[in-house]
């Protein structure tokens, strides 16, 4: 899909290192373009900060750590897009066990429930996995061929994002804690 924005091409982005909000206003629109802005704006606000990683995603981390808690991508902007155009995902990174540290069995079971359901697997992305991606287990379950971030929740609902929200603060609290 570069020809729809080729001011935004894979090369264009890697030389200019684009801001999150730019390409959101390029390539969402409607409820998902205000849903992403409204969840932005948030992790600003909560030091998880969004910065350029490579085409058409962007890698959180938070002040003063290297850690990544997850990624934010959209599509629209090159031309090997996963999904539709207009589409955005959240990638969140395994951070070990976090189940029981919200004390909320209820945001538990759908932590476990939505990871297994969205367990990302490996599409060979770079050279630095294993060809057969990774065999973790995930909350008591194994799964194979995944990828490093696990989690990926494609076009998240409102009730969703409710909940990745305390899953990557419980996640920024973890990495602190260490």
């Amino acid at each position: 899909m570069s020809d729809r924005f080729p001011q935004y091409s894979n090369k264009v982005q890697d030389k200019t290192r684009l801001k999150i909000e730019t390409m959101m206003d390029e390539v969402l629109d409607g409820d998902r373009k205000t849903q992403m802005q409204n969840f932005v704006a948030w992790m600003r606000e909560n030091k998880l900060t969004p910065s350029y990683n490579s085409t058409n995603k962007w890698r959180v981390n938070f002040k003063g750590h290297h850690n990544q808690v997850c990624f934010l991508m959209l599509s629209g902007s090159r031309e090997l897009d996963a999904y539709d155009f207009g589409t955005w995902s959240i990638r969140v990174a395994y951070h070990g066990n976090i189940l029981g540290k919200a004390n909320d069995e209820n945001f538990d079971n759908w932590l476990k429930e939505t990871t297994w359901k969205n367990i990302g697997k490996c599409r060979r992305c770079n050279n630095t996995c294993p060809v057969d991606g990774h065999t973790i287990d995930i909350f008591g379950k194994e799964f194979t061929f995944v990828c490093g971030t696990y989690l990926n929740i494609v076009n998240p609902t409102d009730d969703e994002i409710v909940k990745l929200k305390k899953q990557l603060l419980l996640i920024k609290n973890c990495v602190l804690c260490r």
